[in-house]
């Protein structure tokens, strides 16, 4: 258990190198609209914006909103919710996504161990956690990461149902 601990705290470590970096254009489009989204809330209030995904990138006049209506909220509500707590800002905004990337790491060692044995858990973890594409793309404003936790969490839960099903598992 303590290798697991430090493994996350250098995952943790290679997450939060440049966390409050501005956006430089270089990503996807959900990288401007999260936070133009989470920056109208403030800016409007829940009252006005309705908690909606909005298309544009920069908070807008109540009558000019478009919004994005095949999108689910939840991924603006947690960086909005964390901005109040943490302030408007880029930590705050990805720090919800950096946080679901960590506790899917933490869900895939588990998912593994079940599978087979604490060290194969491990280095599984360490292959999984030190992909490039999962330090940069793990702390960005996304719908990956969440759904990365998601995943991750029903893995861990069948696994387990599937070794010892009962009622209670499907809860």
């Amino acid at each position: 258990m303590p290798r697991l601990i430090g493994l996350l705290l250098v995952i943790w470590g290679i997450l939060v190198i440049r966390i409050d970096a501005p956006w430089f254009g270089v990503q996807e489009a959900p990288r401007t609209w999260i936070p133009a989204s989470v920056r109208t809330y403030h800016t409007y209030g829940l009252s006005q914006t309705g908690g909606m995904v909005f298309k544009h990138t920069s908070p807008l006049p109540p009558e000019d909103f478009q919004y994005y209506t095949h999108h689910p909220p939840s991924v603006v509500w947690l960086p909005y919710a964390l901005s109040i707590v943490m302030g408007d800002n880029e930590v705050a905004i990805r720090f919800g996504f950096l946080a679901a990337t960590l506790l899917s790491a933490v869900l895939f060692f588990v998912f593994v161990r079940r599978l087979y044995d604490e060290r194969v858990a491990w280095w599984a973890t360490v292959f999984y956690s030190l992909v490039p594409m999962l330090a940069y793309y793990g702390r960005v404003p996304g719908y990956g990461q969440l759904a990365l936790f998601i995943a991750m969490l029903f893995a861990v839960v069948m696994v387990e149902w599937l070794k010892k099903p009962t009622r209670n598992h499907l809860i």
